[in-house]
């Protein structure tokens, strides 16, 4: 069976600044719909948003019965 898994480490950070997270959630909606209009203040007020930083991720693809493995730290 074919599968792929990432496990990231590092630190979590929850945006409470209303202009940060109307930031950090137009970027996010950006990089999977480019043309969409960008998201209202009375929405990101019902919303949350977390920032990883990430320090290390560790990773598994799996291809006909073949495994990868992989690790990177930042």
């Amino acid at each position: 069976m074919d599968s792929d898994s990432v496990i990231c480490f590092g630190r979590a950070r929850i945006l409470e600044d209303i202009s940060e997270r109307t930031a950090a959630l137009n970027a996010f909606q950006r990089a999977f719909q480019p043309e969409a209009p960008p998201i209202s203040q009375d929405r990101v007020k019902g919303c949350g948003a977390v920032e990883i930083a990430i320090r290390e991720m560790t990773g598994r693809r799996e291809r006909s019965r073949q495994r990868t493995l992989w690790r990177h730290v930042f």
